[in-house]
């Protein structure tokens, strides 16, 4: 499946970025490729991962989940409710058990890897930046 990443020698790369893509991979395969961008890198590289991560807390990422289905509200009121159900449904499978991208979590496994200084660089509803050193 990460055929591509799986041939990168290791220490190749100073920095790699990723944008809106983990969170759609089952935690299995976003942890292989996690640790291969982790294996990837050179000593002191770092990874930058923009992306849907779900709050840790129960309560907060209920609510966040519901301001941010209120939002593709806007598509019916531009005649594309054809795109708010596509949204929707996105949201909906991305919750589900086996995809749902916690903070917490990625962070745990970023630190069992071996990253180093892992922190949240930005927040905002669902979307953060979270980044680690190797």
């Amino acid at each position: 499946m990460f055929k591509y990443v799986k041939e990168i020698p290791d220490d190749s790369f100073d920095a790699v970025a990723s944008g809106f893509v983990l969170h759609n991979f089952g935690r299995t395969d976003r942890n292989i490729l996690i640790a291969e961008i982790h294996r990837v890198l050179k000593p002191g590289g770092i990874f930058v991962n923009a992306d849907k991560y779900a709050h840790d807390d129960p309560e907060k990422r209920a609510t966040v989940y519901k301001e941010q289905i209120a939002r593709y509200d806007v598509y019916d009121t531009i005649g594309r409710s054809d795109y708010k159900k596509e949204w929707v449904e996105h949201m909906e499978r991305d919750e589900k058990e086996d995809l749902v991208f916690f903070e917490g979590e990625a962070k745990k496994y970023m630190e069992k890897l071996g990253f180093r200084n892992i922190k949240t660089n930005y927040r905002e509803m669902m979307e953060a930046v979270v980044s680690g050193v190797k």
